[in-house]
Formats: structure tokens, sequence, C-alpha cells
């Protein structure tokens, strides 16, 4: 996989490739969701304003109930008393405000009274109009076609729904015809209260397919017939549906949703130009198309990126090839040299002892031969020489003590409890006379150099035995927490403390803050532990106050 990587092609495929196909059908997807939902919020609007119509319809049929079953206005027509039925009905169009006129019709057909009155109106033969045919024929309610009514003083479009009054005595008896004729106009506002979008509109068509309401169409005009577009004709056939059509008369696509009032056999047609009834939707594409040139560009540029990492990357593995060659010969070299160092240590120290042997024993020989002929003067050189001869080998030795730190690198696991214990036994003769206490807690095992860290825990004790206060019992403790993946020791004590200028220096080696008159040693033991942490891969620090004690931390891997 890593050697395909390489590959410009095959980048180009696993970066470049992904992202246009997610595109392509993401863009799909979202167009083809964006259009259902124009079609859906179409098909909604046919629906809200087939129901908004149907309901209106409703009320006009309830009052007409109402009022073709009164039994005073039934009886007074049955009478013949038309006016006095007029008397009952006159206030009907001044409370509802959509019956434009009513008129109460003989079982002949002759208009025999009308509410409001109309020049002309009273006397005029309607037998031959549909709904005053359906009325008498089938004895129920109906609701007509459009038609026009002309009268000498007026012309408008108008629908007339029917109501038999029925004889109270013999009820299968039609004894007049009630008909309450709503003016298109009305209809056209009941459409005005649904939010059709912009550009688009709602019209109503009856049953013949001619129009009753269009935005676009005066409504005392000449009524039009609607009954060939395609859209008329499927809700005339009773079917419901949205979709993109062709209007022959207004000569343009649009988004129809049509929707029949089963009922009264009308029907509604919502719509709108497809320009505009998916402009949201274009609009919407529009941004998808942006942000998905971005993401290829971004993928492009990706795959660019990584096409020239993997190039530099390869340059770096070469280079790097180069250089670890370089640095295993550097290497070898060093352990070579390193090898030559402690050989040189080794024999150094051993002939460095060698003359200070010889400077002893003569010492030696002549504090003991000619000690009694000596004066004062020539006996206190003779001690300051064996002392210089002593500090002298201490040096040596422990130079070559910590030249030979790390060499035996096996790593093993440590039991730091039973080290502490050891470490205690080894200076039990300095802790009795100091009357001192050491004072450990649980410690951890850990992987590590078993010699190395034995040292570094005996220093910081005998340190701490050291650097104590006068008429002041040594007290130490010793502690260790996991911390951040690491074992952190801390050694405290109740010492001298060591100044705060003095903290870091101390780790350096034959760095020494007293006198040997005051204490002795050589200066090389912190040497020794910040050396041993080193080669744990650890840290190694100090928190001091002079007087108020010391505590040296140390940290190494888990």
């Amino acid at each position: 996989m890593k050697q395909a990587l390489k590959n410009p092609v095959v980048v180009f495929i696993l970066v470049v490739l992904p992202g246009i196909l997610i595109g392509v059908f993401s863009y799909w997807k979202i167009r083809t969701n964006l259009t259902q939902d124009a079609f859906s919020r179409r098909s909604a609007i046919a629906y809200l304003s087939s129901t908004l119509l149907e309901e209106r319809l409703e009320r006009v049929h309830d009052l007409g109930i109402s009022l073709a079953t009164r039994v005073t206005f039934r009886d007074l027509i049955k009478q013949g008393d038309w006016h006095g039925a007029r008397d009952i009905v006159r206030d009907i169009p001044q409370h509802f405000s959509f019956i434009d006129h009513l008129n109460i019709v003989s079982v002949d057909g002759l208009i025999k009274e009308d509410v409001p009155t109309m020049q002309g109106a009273i006397g005029t033969d309607v037998s031959d109009e549909d709904w005053f045919q359906k009325v008498t024929r089938e004895k129920s309610s109906y609701l007509s076609n459009v038609k026009t009514r002309e009268l000498p003083d007026s012309r408008s479009n108008i629908a007339t729904f029917g109501f038999p009054i029925f004889d109270r005595d013999n009820p299968d008896s039609v004894i007049a015809v009630l008909g309450l004729e709503i003016r298109l106009n009305t209809i056209f506002k009941w459409s005005e209260y649904v939010d059709v979008g912009n550009t688009g509109f709602v019209y109503f068509i009856d049953r013949r397919g001619v129009l009753i309401a269009n935005k676009d169409y005066s409504v005392d005009n000449e009524t039009i017939d609607y009954s060939s577009v395609p859209t008329v004709e499927r809700i005339l056939a009773g079917n419901t549906g949205v979709e993109i059509l062709y209007n022959p008369i207004e000569k343009e696509e649009r988004l129809v949703a049509y929707q029949p009032v089963q009922k009264y056999g009308w029907g509604v047609i919502a719509q709108q130009k497809v320009e505009d009834a998916f402009a949201e939707r274009d609009r919407t594409l529009h941004i998808i198309l942006l942000v998905f040139g971005v993401v290829i560009l971004i993928s492009v540029t990706t795959a660019l990126l990584i096409i020239n990492a993997n190039k530099h990357l390869a340059d770096q593995a070469n280079e790097l090839q180069k250089k670890g060659k370089q640095i295993q010969i550097k290497n070898e070299e060093l352990e070579h040299k390193n090898k030559e160092l402690e050989q040189f240590a080794y024999v150094t120290s051993h002939d460095l002892q060698e003359p200070l042997r010889s400077l002893s024993n003569y010492t030696e020989l002549l504090s003991s031969e000619y000690a009694d002929k000596l004066d004062e003067t020539g006996q206190k050189s003779i001690r300051f020489i064996s002392e210089a001869t002593t500090r002298m080998r201490n040096l040596i030795q422990a130079l070559l003590e910590y030249s030979r730190l790390g060499h035996k690198k096996e790593i093993t696991t440590i039991d730091c409890n039973k080290l502490i214990e050891e470490v205690q036994f080894d200076l039990s003769q300095k802790i009795n006379i100091l009357n001192a206490r050491v004072i450990a807690d649980k410690l951890p095992k850990l992987n590590g150099h078993e010699t190395e860290l034995r040292l570094l825990f005996q220093n910081l004790i005998s340190n701490a035995l050291k650097f104590h206060r006068v008429d002041v019992i040594p007290q130490i403790k010793v502690a260790a927490k996991e911390e951040n993946g690491l074992w952190k020791f801390s050694f405290s004590d109740n010492g001298i403390g060591i100044a705060e200028n003095h903290q870091k220096k101390i780790f350096n080696i034959f760095q020494r803050l007293h006198t040997r008159k005051e204490y002795e040693g050589t200066g090389i033991g912190l040497a020794h532990c910040q050396k041993i942490i080193d080669l744990h891969g650890g840290k190694i620090w100090v928190e001091s106050q002079v007087n108020n004690g010391s505590t040296f931390h140390f940290t190494i891997p888990k």
C-alpha cells in the first residue's frame, strides 16, 4: 500500500476520484429531493385550496338546506304567498356576504321573488337551466356550472346552488326551488387565502372545464373553456397529481398540481412557472456546485501535496539512509574510541596509583624511621604529604568508577524495596553512629542497571548523613509515585540544605560547596548520580532551603 501511494495515478484515484463520485451522487440526490419538495409544495397548495373551496361550498350548502327546510317558509310558499316567503329570507345577502342573489322559483321554472330585487328578474324562466332541472328531477341540492347572468341593468358570471323545497304534508313533493347565486369574484377571493408563492396562482374549474377564477382573468368577461388543457382533462377524469405540463393557452411550461372537488364535480389547479417553482432549488444547487468545486479543488491540491510529499519523503529517506550509514560508521568509531578511553582510564589510574603507593610507602618510612630526627615542621610536612597522597588516591579511584558507569549495560528488573534495604545495611555503621532514621515508603519494581541504581541510592543517602545539622538527629525519607508514565522518586532529609544559587552546579564533577576540613569527599558523588539518571533516560534535580533540609527528586521511565 505504501508503495502504491508513491504512484501519482493511484494518489489521484484515491484522493480526487472519490470526491468527484461523492459530489456527483450527492448533487443528484439533493437535486432529486429538492425537486420532490417543489412538487410536494405545489401539491399541498392544490390540496389546501381544494379543501378550502369545498369547505366554503359546504357553508353555502348548509345555509341553503337551513332556508329550504324552514317550516314557515315552506308553508307560505305552499299557500302561494311568495312575498311573505321573500320577507323571511330578505336579509340573507346582507348577513352572508358570499350570497350575491337569492331566487325563489316555482316548480314550472318561473322566478317568483328575488333578494335583492333585480330589474327584470321576476318572471324570468329558468326551467332550462342545469341546476333547476337537476333539483326538480333528482330532488336534491345541486351546484350549477358557470353561467352568465344578463339583466337589463347588469351582467355578471355566477354559479347557482339550487335546493328543493318540499311540501311538509307530502315530503316527496317539490313545491318550489331555492336558488342561491354566488358571483365568481367571491369564489376567486377564496383562493387568495392560500399562499401560492411568487408568480404562482390557483384557479377553479367547473364540471365542464370552464374557468371559474384566475388572477389574469376578469370574472365578468366571457367565460373561457379550459377543457382542452391537459391538466383540466385529468381533473375532469377524477385524477389527482402534480407534474410539469405545457399550457397551450398560456404557451409556457408550468409546474401544475391538480385536485378534484369530488362532491361538487369542480376542480382546483395550482400552478407556477417552472423557472419560479424551481428557483429555490436552482439557487441551492448553485451553492452546492460551488461547494463541490471547492472540495474538488481541495482534493486536487491535497493529491498534489501528497505527490510532492512522497517525492520529498523519498528524497529524505535516501538522505537518511546515507546518514544512517554514516552514523553507523561513527558509532563504530565511537565505540572503538570508548574502549580505548576506558582502557586509557584504567591504565592511567593504575599508572598514577603506582607512584602514589611509592610516595605513600616512603612517607610512612620517613615517619616511622626518622620521626625522632625531624623537627615539628618536618613532621607536619610529612603529614601533609600523606594526606595529599590519600586524597589523590581517592580521587583517582572515584574517576575510575565514574568512567566505568554504564559499562555493563545489562538491564534487569529491580525491586527498589530490596535495594534500599541493602543500601541501609551497607551504611548501617554510619547510620547507627548518628542514630539516624531512614524511612522508606513502598517502592516500585522497575527495569534498569542494578549496580548503578544501588550507587545512586547509596550516594543520596550517604550525602544526607554526611551533611546533617549539628545536634539534630538525621532523618531521611524515601518515596516514589507514578507520574505521567514515569516513576518519580524523592529522597528528603532534614540536613543543612543548599543555597538556591548552588542547586544546579552541585551535579557538576568535582564541584564542592564546603572545605575538606568541614566535610570530606571528592566532589564527584552527585556527578555520579547525574550520569546514572542520564543513563536511565530520566532527570534529577533538588529542592532545598538553607538549614531546612533538601529533597532530591529524580525520574525513571516505567
